[in-house]
């Protein structure tokens, strides 16, 4: 995959993707999937993870991967927004059901998966505890663990919640 200067990404038009460079994202490949299913043409440039990104941080918000921007619109990061605005931009290759009781089926498993506390996250936070409970944590985990609110109560919860979903 061919990743563009940030910058350049930042100024450029039509649909743009930033993603975590150099490590697995579930997020980020989900994001590029689905651009992909829907036939849209997409630039990419990486988010450095554990790292400041300051560039992403003041046009984003976030410093974190997956962005998505398209056009003048405001940059997005969340999985929601990223499926909506990717159903809005090519309507003809659906990924969500017109039927509302689908539809909710669809939000509803999704969140549980991808959403904050959800299947996803709560394996990045087991993923975190052995760095985190090193004497010396690894600045970029201790980093990436603030940024995703690592806290005791939810990673003692972690593994309950996993189990729970699945």
């Amino acid at each position: 995959m061919k990743y563009i200067d940030i910058q350049e990404a930042i100024g450029a038009k039509g649909l743009r993707l930033i993603l975590v460079q150099g490590m697995p994202s579930p997020w980020g490949v989900a994001a590029k999937a689905m651009m992909e299913h829907k036939g849209l043409d997409y630039i990419v440039a990486p988010q450095v993870p554990g790292g400041e990104n300051a560039e992403i941080l003041a046009w984003s918000g976030t410093n974190s991967g997956p962005v998505v921007a398209w056009d003048g619109d405001l940059p997005i990061n969340r999985w929601d927004d990223i499926l909506l605005l990717l159903e809005r931009l090519n309507p003809d290759k659906p990924l969500v059901p017109e039927a509302a009781d689908q539809r909710a089926q669809v939000f509803g498993l999704s969140h549980e998966i991808c959403g904050e506390l959800g299947l996803g996250w709560n394996r990045r936070l087991d993923m975190f505890r052995p760095a985190m409970e090193m004497a010396e944590t690894p600045e970029a985990m201790e980093n990436m663990s603030k940024k995703w609110r690592y806290n005791a109560h939810d990673v003692a919860l972690a593994n309950q919640r996993t189990v729970a979903t699945l």
